[in-house]
């Protein structure tokens, strides 16, 4: 070290630098994962919107007969259309040096409007005009027959996917700042240089020096790859996202979706016991029309669970309900009106009186509480009263401030009597609820 004018302290500032470069590297390498997951993820969603709304359209068609040729005529015409969308928009991402992608022929389109598609500056944006184009359109003669704030999920599936395509293009259109990627470039380029004379200065092997220089420049290095590797994941190299694969899968689906099976809701017969919902664990890559079956192999039947409620707690319910429906039944109140035609208007209930009716079988004389008691009643008549009224269930309670009586039920002649602060008391009486 001394012959080569390395010190401590030049070791300690290489030390730094090697931090530097590290933090630097681990930094672009995060990025460059972040780019390239979340161009997998955007595409698939743009995938995953497109076809829902493919799908959408699809059960929204109108199933009248009459309407049959129509409605096969739009779905030939829009799975077409929606294939060209995909492969349209995988050729904006794709950094391939050609865009070959699967494409469902466009036998029955004229040939003037495809000439126009392939002089187009977006020719994404121009499919997507046509798509919503001949939703309107059908729409408007009958042939997609289904209310409008529902159809308009279609738009705004078709927007999210456009949306979820623009924020794609950006990791293409925008690589990694040239600055940083400079800068790393060139302090790798510096340790590489500098890396051998530590390693020679400071280790007495020659073969311990060679070997920790080729792994720690080795390593550096291959991060650095890795996160060009990963940078753009829309061109052709093995690490990058399978587009051509994705347009196939998408074609795929689109043609399945159209074919008269897959369109139609699959017939059923009803068992002739609805609650044999049996169930087993089976292959779903079988045959399903036999082994999904409960003739194919053992299932395992279900029961229903059983709750016990105690008789007491029905006798309780069926009261109260039956309480309930004859207080609101409609014969209950043209009785209730009757009786009150007839019967001659009461006098004002003091505010804040209770009035407490009881509903349980019990003596045929229960009193009905109209006015307020100061105290409670200490003698044994009372108290037996009390317990009485402790046995019972008390279930319904009036309101508190009944109507008033009309003015004209009281001759002018006369005054109403003078009431004191203790009838304004409510009653000091207990109640079990």
């Amino acid at each position: 070290m001394d012959e080569l004018g390395i010190g401590d302290v030049a070791a300690s500032v290489f030390g730094g630098f090697n931090f530097i470069l590290g933090f630097l590297m681990v930094f672009r390498c995060q990025q460059a994962y972040s780019r390239w997951w979340e161009g997998g993820t955007l595409l698939q969603q743009v995938r995953g919107e497109w076809f829902n709304a493919f799908s959408s359209l699809v059960a929204f068609s109108n199933a009248a007969p009459e309407k049959t040729h129509d409605v096969e005529a739009f779905q030939q015409q829009l799975v077409r259309l929606f294939s060209l969308l995909y492969g349209c928009a995988l050729t904006q991402v794709s950094s391939m040096n050609g865009n070959y992608f699967e494409l469902i022929n466009l036998d029955g389109f004229d040939a003037q409007s495809l000439s126009f598609l392939g002089t187009c500056h977006d020719k994404c944006e121009v499919t997507l005009q046509w798509i919503q184009r001949i939703i309107v359109e059908a729409e408007q003669k009958a042939i997609v027959k289904i209310a409008p704030p529902i159809l308009s999920r279609v738009y705004n599936e078709l927007g999210n996917g456009i949306v979820n395509l623009n924020n794609a293009r950006k990791i293409r259109e925008f690589p990694m700042p040239f600055p940083l990627a400079q800068m790393i470039m060139v302090m790798l380029i510096v340790h590489a240089i500098f890396t051998p004379l530590i390693c020679a200065a400071t280790l007495h092997s020659p073969v311990w020096a060679a070997l920790l220089t080729f792994v720690v420049i080795f390593s550096f290095w291959s991060v650095l790859y890795i996160a060009l590797e990963l940078e753009m994941p829309f061109g052709y190299d093995p690490n990058d996202l399978p587009l051509q694969k994705m347009a196939e899968d998408l074609n795929k689906s689109l043609r399945t979706l159209i074919h008269p099976l897959a369109s139609s809701v699959p017939g059923f017969t009803c068992p002739e016991d609805p609650m044999a919902l049996q169930a087993k664990v089976l292959d779903f890559d079988s045959d399903l029309s036999e082994t999904g079956c409960s003739a194919y192999g053992v299932w395992v039947p279900w029961k229903p669970a059983i709750i016990n409620v105690p008789h007491c707690s029905l006798k309780g319910i069926s009261m109260v309900s039956e309480v309930i429906t004859d207080a609101f039944s409609p014969s209950a109140a043209k009785v209730s009106a009757g009786r009150n035609a007839s019967e001659p208007v009461p006098s004002p209930t003091p505010t804040g009186v209770v009035k407490v009716q009881n509903v349980r079988e019990g003596p045929p004389s229960q009193p009905e509480i109209h006015k307020s008691a100061p105290d409670r009643p200490t003698d044994g008549a009372a108290t037996s009263q009390s317990d009485s009224q402790a046995n019972s269930l008390p279930i319904l309670i009036e309101s508190a401030n009944p109507p008033r009586a009309p003015e004209a039920t009281h001759s002018p002649g006369k005054s109403m009597p003078q009431r004191t602060p203790e009838d304004f008391q409510p009653p000091n009486v207990p109640y079990n609820f």
